[in-house]
């Protein structure tokens, strides 16, 4: 395909593979349009369940300074450094093969997770480990129905509700370890 950009757009190339986010997904869109909100210059980052590394794609190209992606799935890992090449990065993003506890730990800025609910469950407290007190996490791949328990997982282990947003069935939410609490659930 090709892109009609305008003024102030980010081109991000992908060569759609067997891996997950070409950016047609809403799950993807909810993720990008709170990242084309956040100053995302000179940030740090971890981008959980990358697939294609679009979302650490499009981070790079905005100026982050630290990034590291991974995913359990080689082939989304291979296809993914095929993709870094292409958008003209290669070498600014650390790409791993394997789960979060593969990912050395230290404080993000910002952590991105487009993953299925039962992972994000699963994987709710472990984020604490990669977060500071003012650390932005991003999750996604969520359907609108998962967002009771989604929500009641992340509060039980500090993490705010900041924001939230849906298209068609699915839900992206944005939460801090500091800051005000959306809703009254």
């Amino acid at each position: 395909e090709q892109a009609d950009l305008q003024e102030g757009d980010t081109e991000v190339v992908i060569t759609p593979k067997m891996a997950f986010g070409t950016g047609h997904h809403e799950t993807t869109r909810l993720i990008l349009e709170f990242l084309e909100k956040m100053p995302l210059a000179g940030k740090s980052l971890l981008d959980a369940g990358t697939g294609s590394g679009i979302l650490a794609l499009y981070a790079v190209k905005q100026g982050a300074s630290s990034i590291t992606a991974f995913d359990v799935d080689e082939e989304a890992i291979a296809n993914a450094l095929e993709n870094e090449v292409l958008n003209g990065v290669k070498g600014r993003i650390e790409w791993i093969t394997g789960t979060l506890k593969d990912v050395p730990v230290r404080p993000r800025d910002i952590i991105l997770a487009n993953i299925n609910r039962n992972v994000l469950l699963d994987i709710a407290a472990e984020f604490a480990s990669f977060a500071h007190n003012t650390t932005e996490l991003i999750l996604s791949g969520l359907l609108h129905t998962d967002e009771e328990k989604v929500t009641s997982a992340y509060r039980a282990a500090g993490w705010r509700i900041k924001d939230k947003t849906q298209q068609g069935e699915w839900i992206a939410l944005r939460l801090t370890r500091q800051g005000k609490i959306y809703g009254t659930h």
